[in-house]
């Protein structure tokens, strides 16, 4: 039917605005909203996570990293085990950037200057839930939440034992973190601590991150 009824019409990619005062001359009024256009698809697999990583895209679909293009094309990076939401950040190297995804309990690192993935093989490295980056270092949470710890300066695929903190005022488990005005802040179950990167110097002569006083 060319006139259907008011109730059966629809109108597109406007949003209804009702007048505050009802008083006004018009009850409502039509705003336009942002619309979405399809730039590609990865398939029927679930989306796991995605990063920008300084304007390139990478997406973890299924068990598959994809770099898309900014025609939508996507190309295969490489395998990312596991069926959750993975956690992903980057840092910044000479030649390029690390892309590190992590699982739970593995971590793999995209070197976008080789185009290479390679797993986090480092006997330090505990496994991580969710990771963050603060001043060329990655950050982790590790999978029992009892402690976080932090990459070597600038190498994702590279760690300490000595760089693990556990939370020093309150004992309850970690449950994530927030990178914010330079400061990492940890949640935990009950209290938020917060550290900073300090001009102190493990054994080794690596910058710590400590932890500032008090707890939230």
């Amino acid at each position: 039917d060319e006139t259907p009824p008011y109730h059966q019409q629809e109108c597109l990619k406007y949003l209804p605005e009702f007048a505050e005062n009802q008083l006004a001359r018009s009850s409502g009024i039509r705003r336009g909203v942002p619309g979405l256009t399809l730039l590609g698809t990865t398939g029927t697999d679930p989306i796991r996570g995605m990063r920008n990583v300084e304007g390139t895209l990478f997406v973890v679909a299924g068990t598959t990293l994809y770099e898309i293009a900014s025609d939508g094309s996507k190309t295969s990076r490489g395998t990312i085990t596991g069926t959750g939401r993975v956690s992903m950040t980057h840092n910044q190297q000479s030649d390029g950037y690390q892309l590190v995804i992590v699982n739970g309990p593995e971590g793999f690192v995209y070197t976008t200057a080789t185009h290479t993935l390679t797993q986090i093989t480092d006997p330090d490295f505990k496994g991580s839930i969710i990771t963050d980056f603060i001043n060329s270092y990655i950050t982790h949470i590790e999978p029992l939440r009892r402690f976080w710890f932090h990459s070597d300066l600038a190498d994702a695929l590279s760690y300490l034992s000595t760089d693990e903190y556990e939370a020093e005022s309150a004992p309850d488990r970690l449950v994530s973190q927030v990178v914010n005005h330079s400061e990492v802040w940890m949640f935990g179950e009950r209290t938020i601590e917060i550290f900073v990167n300090t001009a102190q110097t493990d054994a080794q002569g690596v910058a710590d991150l400590g932890a500032r006083d008090g707890v939230l």
